[in-house]
């Protein structure tokens, strides 16, 4: 069965642990709008591999390259077909 939670809530959540949930929702909100031109709650699953590769850059900065690449790999897994 299907995730229930849209894509955007999964990426917060996952961010969440290392930004906080505000800093991740705005995050998310702000990455979807630039990359997307798309509000989080429109973002679809085939949306997901441009928005995550949008916050690369700021996950890279913030959590280093390892650890930015394997919440990324992550996130595709769980997003992905």
């Amino acid at each position: 069965m299907g995730d229930a939670r849209a894509p955007a809530q999964i990426i917060v959540e996952a961010l969440s642990v290392y930004l906080g949930p505000n800093t991740a929702r705005n995050a998310v909100k702000t990455f979807a709008e630039r990359s997307l031109g798309l509000a989080p709650d429109a973002v679809t699953r085939q949306d997901c591999p441009r928005l995550l590769e949008a916050l690369r850059p700021m996950l890279k900065t913030l959590l280093g390259t390892a650890q930015c690449d394997a919440l990324l790999a992550s996130l595709s897994r769980e997003l992905g077909p």
